[in-house]
């Protein structure tokens, strides 16, 4: 019988990376013109936001980086509180409406587009506009603008 030797560092790695529970996420379910969009964003997002590297999510259609996690849904309904004349935040071309979100972070939900986006950012990263730039861009590519941002 070969003993294969596995450096003692790996070990912790792989059984860590196990035991990380998906980030629950209510399941916006799009369809049809939404989802095709949804599944080209979400395919082309970065494996790390801010240095933090993606995690599992309970749906499809989100995706979630580090912990505590930032999260991207796709497929979302405009938040309530939208409206034609909310300030608009736009960076690399995509439009974002922002709102406080659970435990003192925010909450940024595209404006303009077919497909919704929100992208939740945790209070523990600081600026709660980091992570747009990077996150924009595959938005941006995918999701045709409709309505520019105006604010």
């Amino acid at each position: 019988m070969r003993h294969r030797w596995i450096p003692a560092g790996l070990v912790p790695a792989v059984v860590l990376a196990g035991c990380t529970a998906p980030v629950a996420i209510d399941d916006p379910a799009p369809t049809g013109e939404v989802a095709d969009i949804c599944t080209a964003v979400l395919a082309d997002l970065p494996g790390e936001v801010l240095g933090a590297v993606s995690r599992d999510t309970s749906t499809e259609w989100a995706r979630a980086w580090g912990d505590p996690p930032i999260t991207l849904v796709c497929g979302v309904e405009q938040p309530e509180a939208l409206t034609p004349t909310s300030p608009c935040l736009e960076i690399n071309g995509v439009g974002w409406f922002e709102q406080q979100g659970s435990g003192g972070g925010t909450v940024w939900t595209t404006i303009g587009r077919p497909a919704v986006i929100s992208v939740g950012v945790p209070a523990e990263y600081g600026d709660p506009v980091s992570p747009l730039p990077g996150l924009s861009l595959p938005i941006g590519a995918h999701n045709p603008v409709e309505q520019p941002c105006v604010g």
